[in-house]
């Protein structure tokens, strides 16, 4: 079973009406999870921003943690201190800190996929290929940054 980080923006599409095309491919990512394809993680990271969410949204959002049941990655100082460097480089800005701990944790975990719907600040070749720079430079294994399509239809 291949271990995945399920980045917080996998969680809200299967909430997200407006988006059909994403909220099936992550029905269909979480469909293999139940089947034991997959074997899905988190941090501390994700339960974290779902407290910022609408309060009408995160009774949900914490009704599919109990559904689908992903580990939880720890949050060390190991993982603070990678996601800092993440922005020192540069890779992510400083007003985006929860992205750059999501790669962090699955990082330091090993966990080889990290899968989000974060275009803009993770899901994207030229922030792909910057993680996995500074990740072998730091020591750390590159990890994959892949929309839930992508894993899936591999």
């Amino acid at each position: 079973m291949t271990p995945v980080y399920l980045e917080t923006s996998i969680w809200s599409h299967v909430l997200a009406d407006d988006a059909p095309d994403a909220r099936a491919a992550v029905l269909d990512l979480l469909k293999r999870v139940q089947a034991g394809e997959y074997e899905a993680v988190i941090s501390a990271v994700v339960t974290d921003e779902f407290a910022r969410a609408a309060p009408d949204i995160q009774p949900r959002l914490y009704d599919l943690l109990a559904q689908y049941q992903p580990g939880i990655l720890e949050m060390t100082g190991e993982v603070e201190d990678l996601a800092a460097a993440y922005i020192r480089a540069g890779i992510v800005p400083p007003a985006k800190r929860d992205d750059a701990r999501h790669v962090a944790a699955a990082s330091v975990n090993e966990i080889p996929f990290v899968v989000s719907l974060n275009y803009r600040h993770l899901v994207n070749p030229r922030r792909k290929e910057l993680f996995g720079h500074l990740n072998i430079v730091q020591g750390y294994a590159s990890v994959r940054l892949v929309a839930p399509q992508e894993l899936v239809n591999g």
